[in-house]
């Protein structure tokens, strides 16, 4: 082959190439590395407490957990518990939110509350 054609052949790929790197748009700017205040976190969480007999407490679910160390405060999102305090008991709890303090395990919730009585999970009518 001819040297000219493959200059020619070189030039019109670069072409291509240049148009296709000029239609991919803006790039995304980098991410931000700055400190926060956030100690750690997590996503999709689910909890579980048993009592001394093995026998399931409540079972809890979140959508995202925070600790935040200067306020010293667990922060969850899109809270759902399942509690049973007793044979006879069995409750629902939702929340949009919720602080739990982890020097005097104080609950707070916010962001739309709710709590729902189930009954004995085990009662037959």
């Amino acid at each position: 082959m001819n040297t000219r054609v493959l200059i020619v052949l070189a030039l019109i790929i670069a072409g291509i190439a240049g148009w296709f790197f000029q239609q991919q748009g803006e790039i995304a700017p980098p991410v931000s590395m700055e400190a926060t205040d956030v100690d750690y976190e997590a996503t999709d969480i689910k909890a579980v407490q048993t009592n001394e007999k093995g026998e399931t407490e409540y079972e809890l679910t979140a959508k995202t957990l925070t600790h935040n160390p200067e306020t010293n405060l667990d922060e969850m999102s899109g809270i759902t518990m399942n509690w049973e305090p007793s044979a006879e008991q069995r409750y629902r709890i939702e929340a949009g939110s919720a602080a739990i303090s982890q020097q005097t395990g104080e609950l707070s919730l916010s962001g739309g509350f709710s709590l729902v009585s189930e009954g004995n999970k085990d009662a037959r009518y």
